[in-house]
């Protein structure tokens, strides 16, 4: 029950801390990216969040309130990519990078659900 709790406390400051680095450097490099390099990215993204907040919360032991914390946490870092674009990136590619990671992250969070 107190592990659940524990993992909420590190996980949110780590998905925020994860989410803002990897938004410097989408944004930078998106304007760039084709589209192997969008779904490659997008992807791997939305599955490493997704397997952050269920690893987090893998002691979870009843309480189903940081779970669901950490899960919507993560959907908002997933759409956070797409926070204040860069100016050069004029096929919104740093937008479909996030739409990309929002769909592997609901998905693989909708999978390890019902996988344990």
């Amino acid at each position: 029950m107190l592990g659940s709790w524990i993992g909420l406390l590190i996980g949110v400051p780590l998905i925020s801390f994860l989410a803002s680095k990897l938004r410097k450097i989408i944004g930078r490099n998106a304007a760039f990216y084709g589209r192997m390099n969008i779904l490659v990215v997008g992807g791997v993204y939305g599955v490493a969040l997704s397997v952050i907040v269920h690893f987090l919360t893998w002691t979870d032991s009843g309480w189903h309130i940081p779970f669901a914390i950490l899960i919507v946490w993560g959907f908002l870092a997933t759409q956070y990519i797409r926070f204040r674009e860069n100016v050069m990136d004029e096929y919104n590619k740093a937008g479909q990078t996030a739409f990309v990671a929002t769909i592997a992250y609901v998905l693989c969070s909708i999978t390890l659900i019902f996988a344990f």
